[in-house]
């Protein structure tokens, strides 16, 4: 990357994200997921006519932001939060440690496992249906109603609502779409009707949420190690991602151009 190119990253960077690992951008950045700084919602994975939801948690970062909070939720604060006891629970499946499971706006709970998606009722822990996935589904996110997990090289999409390409009792739900996107895909993030994904063989691929199909893809690799490990970021239509090599990235989301 040129040192032209690197100072308007750097100055964009600046006004506009913050590393997990504080101001680091100016010596590096770690494999932390890129977070947006608070302020107007402008591109993330809300807009103005689906604003958040209270009891929501769609995506594992919260939102296309990574910002780790819901500004909608009020009923849980510092004051009650002593008081949570549990409600229920399920097992039966190999989960995987650190995996977030996402919440949608209708109470269903989705949780990634060794090889499977479930997909649970929030308020009584009632399993309403199941999926295969390959290897394992380590992150699931809500796009539109369509819950979406990365396996070891695709990225596949189920109905939400467990109605389309599911059948049978108990309730097992296909694919609505199925994409191969390469070699160790990560954890997408939705914003705007687009799915946003890095890969260890050091690609940032942009998928159409509705059909799989990929948009663009943008390699990371300059001579050195650079595969992408982290969820991408996205906001004001600026896709921003980090590396292994240390470097960060900010591309253009409708397009995939460097900026």
């Amino acid at each position: 990357m040129s040192l032209e190119r690197h100072g308007r990253l750097r100055g964009l960077l600046l006004s506009s994200i913050i590393g997990a690992v504080g101001l680091a951008l100016l010596g590096g950045v770690s494999l932390a997921d890129p977070v947006i700084a608070a302020g107007p919602e402008v591109g993330g994975g809300h807009t103005t006519a689906t604003p958040p939801q209270p009891g929501s948690w769609p995506q594992p970062a919260f939102d296309a932001r990574n910002r780790g909070y819901n500004p909608a939720e009020t009923t849980l604060t510092t004051a009650n939060v002593g008081g949570l006891i549990v409600r229920w629970s399920a097992s039966g499946t190999a989960y995987l440690p650190g995996s977030p499971p996402v919440v949608s706006a209708d109470g269903t709970v989705f949780v990634g496992a060794t090889g499977a998606l479930r997909a649970f009722r929030a308020v009584d822990g009632a399993e309403l249906w199941t999926a295969q996935v390959p290897d394992y589904a380590p992150e699931p996110d809500l796009a539109n109603g369509l819950v979406v997990v990365a396996g070891s090289t695709t990225i596949e999409a189920f109905d939400a609502a467990g109605v389309t390409n599911c059948s049978g009792s108990p309730t097992v739900c296909q694919p609505i779409w199925s994409t191969n996107a390469g070699v160790g895909v990560g954890t997408p993030v939705y914003s705007k009707g687009s799915l946003f994904a890095g890969s260890t063989d050091a690609k940032v691929i942009a998928f159409n949420a509705k059909t799989g199909k990929i948009r663009w893809t943008f390699d990371t690799s300059n001579g050195s190690y650079s595969g992408v490990y982290s969820a991408p970021a996205v906001s004001g239509g600026v896709v921003f991602v980090t590396c292994a090599n240390h470097d960060v990235y900010a591309l253009d989301a409708s397009t995939g151009a460097l900026l």
